[in-house]
């Protein structure tokens, strides 16, 4: 009867939901007790424009990006016609349109009070692609506060480094360092992500040569050299995470950084002997 009322007061919707779940069949076959809370698809653009009416009906919010994007835009995203004019004119989840109303929906949901003025904040996730497929959408929905996300297996583990990062970032630097903060950050992920795959192959012709108890000097020394850049980038990484936790002058670690990333003579020496040498290996194996 307590839920009951308390569905009256706040809205039809929930009032009619929890008609069904108390149902004594219903209740005991699910095991569902008062402590249930009910929350709501948000993936059409009525749930976000309405954010303010729904707050009251619903627990909580999980977003939908994928299907949210296609209407935002009025766009079948299993049409593939559509799908390339989408990439071309960014009509995609992390454009501008899509962000905003998630934004609105987060912070009307954490700042809903009843109508006798209580606060009763209400929780949003993310179930969509978005944050799997865009780094930045990942950031934003950090530093925006939303309350969970899913991601996909295959990003699970870039996923919790890049919400890590966020985390300290927004609560460490001041506001107009973010922005340099956060390229610095993404300049490491493409240097490391650039020498992955020749990095990768040149071990791969090591660990061959090894198999047969044959040794290259010229071969080991580039792989040594490649490991030895691996580990100092994921080192400055590292301390970069620290000297922002001591929250130290930003704007020069930035810079000192930047400086760093830009000497290239050595990398790109590496890539080139990988190309080359990659280049050579399967034009044997196609002989």
């Amino acid at each position: 009867d307590k839920v009951k009322r308390q569905s009256k007061q706040e809205g039809l919707v929930r009032e009619a939901i929890f008609d069904f779940i108390m149902n004594e069949d219903v209740s005991r076959k699910y095991e569902i007790g008062n402590h249930m809370k009910i929350y709501m698809m948000a993936e059409i653009p009525s749930n976000f424009i309405l954010a303010e009416d729904f707050v009251r009906l619903f627990d909580g919010f999980s977003i939908g990006s994928n299907d949210l994007t296609q209407l935002v835009y009025g766009k079948d995203r299993d049409n593939e016609i559509l799908a390339q004019s989408a990439k071309k004119y960014d009509y995609l989840a992390k454009s501008k349109a899509v962000t905003m109303i998630i934004a609105q929906l987060i912070t009307t949901a954490h700042n809903y009070t009843n109508s006798k003025g209580v606060s009763l904040p209400r929780k949003v996730g993310i179930c969509g692609q978005a944050p799997s497929d865009y780094p930045k959408v990942l950031q934003f929905l950090v530093s925006e506060g939303i309350d969970s996300i899913s991601l996909n297996f295959d990003t699970y583990a870039k996923g919790r480094v890049n919400c890590y990062r966020t985390e300290i970032i927004e609560e460490k630097i001041p506001k107009d360092s973010k922005a340099s903060a956060y390229e610095l950050l993404t300049s490491f992920d493409a240097f490391l992500a650039e020498i992955r795959v020749p990095r990768g192959r040149m071990r791969y012709l090591q660990h061959m040569l090894e198999q047969t108890n044959k040794r290259d000097d010229k071969l080991w020394d580039i792989v040594e050299k490649f490991n030895r850049v691996d580990e100092t980038l994921a080192d400055h990484l590292k301390t970069f995470m620290i000297q922002i936790q001591e929250q130290q002058d930003i704007q020069k670690v930035v810079s000192d950084y930047e400086k760093i990333l830009e000497e290239r003579t050595e990398i790109d020496a590496l890539i080139a002997y990988s190309t080359q040498r990659w280049s050579s290996y399967t034009q044997k194996t196609e002989d």
